[in-house]
């Protein structure tokens, strides 16, 4: 049973290898997923939650990599430990009895925080838009001490009864990259199914993450490197598409299936120090659901690696040079399918109208068919396309 397990897991790092090596090297732009997902028991046929499939994803990774005998280096050449140093963090749920002022303490582990969409209200207390706020304003409220009274009382072990209390979040430990899930699945009790919030939220380009409600000013800020969109309105169906930057050169890019997109100012809902979202310069969405954000000073490491690694290979300003000659072929292509497509409509505008000549004012069709005669030379002609419509009404 070990060794099956084993050799379930095999397969599974096998096939993501893969997967990764025809994604990056592979001749085709388009590959298929479909040995990867089988391989992890998904069917193919069914719509998968994208953070339930990243859960499912690295938990088959952590256990494969534990198998995995290395030499261990450093801290991090740990390959055992690579996710959980990734985007494992530490919270901390601190409960205080208001009758015996006695504080409990509870500590766990979390590869994603799940924030509630709280409605936005500005600082002179009025309602702005009942529908828009945004991520940061939603993790300053989930942060904020939750009283716990009347029948949410808490039980407290001192007072050996059920007394008021306050309790409230504590991040000891964050980690460099962040995931934060949006709670836009709930539970309708009218109709005991589950639905989709459409409130629309602005995603900040800075993500200021406090330890605790009591030091928002000392907050570690957090840049956002992608998002994960739900467009459509059900909770059981839909479509993913994905935004995600560019560590190297800032650059966004969409991907919808096949289709990859620029996107030159980034995500259309983040927003920047200089937006002013009160005044609704910057349009909230309704389909972001999972957001990475990466930690200010982790990013700017990895970059300076992965720079200094290409620096070896390529003289200074190189890769400048190459980011710049992606996004010409980028414009150049799109402005080649647009010539191709303008190119196929006014061939299609010049046979419907040879046709129409041809046929209504030369040809004679034939009894009981729905073919035509028409003369052999102006039919050479048409099929040549070498003479304009003029010469075929002059020269007729």
């Amino acid at each position: 049973k070990q060794q099956n397990k084993s050799m379930k897991m095999y397969e599974v790092i096998s096939k993501m290898q893969n997967l990764l090596a025809n994604m990056v090297y592979g001749p085709r732009n388009i590959v298929c997923a479909g040995e990867f997902s089988s391989s992890l028991g998904l069917a193919n046929n069914e719509q998968q939650d994208p953070n339930e499939f990243a859960r499912l994803l690295f938990d088959r990774m952590h256990e494969s990599f534990q198998k995995i005998k290395f030499v261990e280096i450093d801290d991090t050449n740990d390959l055992s430990n690579l996710l959980p140093r990734i985007f494992s963090g530490v919270s901390q749920y601190s409960t205080k009895c208001m009758v015996c002022h006695r504080t409990s303490k509870r500590s766990e582990n979390f590869m994603d925080l799940t924030l509630p969409i709280v409605e936005y209200m500005s600082t002179s207390k009025k309602r702005t838009n009942m529908k828009c706020t945004t991520v940061q304003y939603c993790l300053n409220k989930y942060l904020e001490p939750e009283r716990m009274d009347g029948e949410n009382k808490y039980h407290c072990d001192n007072c050996n009864d059920k007394c008021d209390a306050e309790r409230w979040l504590t991040f000891n430990h964050m980690p460099p990259v962040l995931n934060v899930q949006l709670s836009r699945y709930i539970f309708d009790r009218k109709t005991s199914r589950k639905k989709k919030l459409m409130n629309q939220v602005h995603l900040p380009c800075i993500l200021n993450v406090p330890k605790d409600h009591t030091s928002e000013e000392q907050a570690t800020p957090y840049i956002l490197c992608g998002v994960q969109n739900h467009r459509g309105t059900s909770a059981y169906n839909g479509h993913y598409v994905a935004e995600a930057m560019d560590w190297t050169t800032g650059i966004w890019f969409e991907y919808d299936d096949q289709t990859v997109t620029l996107l030159e100012d980034g995500p259309t809902s983040s927003y920047g120090i200089d937006d002013n979202i009160e005044k609704e310069q910057v349009q909230g969405t309704s389909d972001a659901y999972n957001l990475f954000y990466v930690k200010q000073s982790f990013l700017r490491e990895s970059v300076k690696q992965q720079l200094s690694l290409d620096s070896s290979c390529f003289s200074k300003g190189v890769m400048q040079q190459v980011s710049t000659e992606r996004r010409n072929m980028y414009q150049l292509e799109m402005e080649c399918i647009l010539t191709k497509e303008h190119t196929l409509e006014r061939l299609l505008r010049r046979r419907s109208d040879i046709l129409q000549f041809l046929f209504n004012n030369m040809g004679h069709q034939i009894k009981g068919d729905s073919g035509h005669w028409v003369e052999a030379n102006i039919f050479r002609r048409f099929v040549s396309c070498n003479d304009t419509m003029e010469d075929l009404y002059n020269n007729t």
